[in-house]
């Protein structure tokens, strides 16, 4: 039997009487078919089987990559632990695959971005700059989903959307919108435009740096607290607009009652003054550099010339209790020593 066949223009590949491949006569090869894939200008190879057509790679005997196809499916494989790389521009690798499934765009130290398991997907060269751009509709949107199934919202517990047509960035969480940032800069959290209801709760920080808040408090709720380094609940404002300054007596120790301060609150001088920036006529208050040399526990001091002076005024309020309490005791003495005359 001879193993090649020229049939006219077709050049066949037999073993037996069984036709294995044929080279026809535009060049293009096929196995286990009679009728290779043809276009136009093209060359092609086609393998033809009954279940799986499949194309193996190998060095030294041993198989590292290749490629099949079943009905329905076509795959590209790297085997034995090999690792699937991407090559352009001369032979520069791009883009790799590792055995873990780890895709590393222009890297091939992704595998090592262990930081609460991100090491998917990694994209940069750790040199210059590195982005990824989402390329939508100017009437769609681009979004980023974080799934934790396939029914429901299991599929966008978590995600980033941005709409083109109103140029809004949306962040949900729970697989319900927590935050956005409108199409002024505003960041908006837990509400879903500036002009919400007041009961729509949540806050607005405009771009211009003013924040309002919209909380479901009412009373003597607080609606903010501040903590310090420890952790302690050092101030709060409640939904009535009262301010609260820590005085809890466990956080207190040489508790005594007051020395005098009348005779400070005396030398504190009060002025008239006009703000610089502001249009709205004179007010009255502390200059803090003046009170500083009287009272300096009242004042804050800039930590450099680029900060400004300030004072606690809230620090001041025991102080002028204090005094009303000494004139009130002085008032009480003159009231007696002018009984006791006009009683003799």
């Amino acid at each position: 039997n001879i193993p090649l066949e020229l049939n006219g223009s077709v050049t066949l590949l037999k073993t037996g009487e069984t036709e294995r491949m044929r080279i026809d006569s535009s060049g293009n090869v096929g196995i286990g078919t009679t009728s290779p894939t043809t276009f136009s200008n093209q060359k092609s190879l086609t393998i033809n089987a009954t279940t799986v057509s499949r194309l193996d790679l190998q060095v030294g005997g041993t198989t590292y990559g290749g490629m099949f196809a079943l009905a329905g499916e076509s795959r590209l494989v790297a085997t034995n632990g090999a690792v699937m790389t991407f090559d352009v521009g001369g032979g520069s690798e791009r883009m790799r695959i590792d055995s873990s499934g780890n895709v590393m765009i222009k890297n091939t130290t992704g595998a090592s971005f262990t930081l609460n398991a991100a090491t998917d997907l990694s994209i940069g060269s750790g040199t210059g700059n590195a982005g990824m751009t989402i390329y939508s509709g100017v009437l769609n949107q681009g979004a980023i989903s974080f799934a934790d199934g396939i029914t429901g919202d299991q599929q966008y517990r978590g995600y980033i959307v941005y709409t083109h047509s109103t140029d809004v960035m949306q962040f949900g969480t729970a697989g319900t919108e927590a935050m956005r940032i409108d199409s002024g800069g505003h960041v908006l959290i837990g509400r879903s435009s500036t002009g919400a209801s007041a009961t729509d709760y949540g806050m607005n920080l405009y771009s211009s740096g003013i924040m309002y808040l919209f909380a479901n408090a009412a009373g003597n709720d607080d609606i903010f607290r501040g903590h310090n380094s420890a952790g302690t609940n050092t101030s709060a404002i409640e939904a009535d607009g009262d301010y609260i300054d820590l005085s809890d007596s466990r956080f207190k120790q040489n508790i005594v009652d007051a020395p005098s301060v009348i005779n400070t609150i005396k030398s504190m001088p009060v002025r008239s003054f006009d703000w610089k920036d502001r249009s709205y006529g004179q007010t009255y208050g502390f200059v803090a550099q003046e009170l500083n040399g009287i009272c300096p526990e009242v004042v804050k001091v800039p930590e450099s010339e680029e900060d400004v002076w300030g004072v606690r005024n809230s620090k001041v309020v025991p102080m002028l209790v204090k005094a009303v309490q000494e004139q009130q005791a002085m008032i009480e003495e003159l009231k007696a020593e002018v009984a006791a005359l006009k009683g003799a």
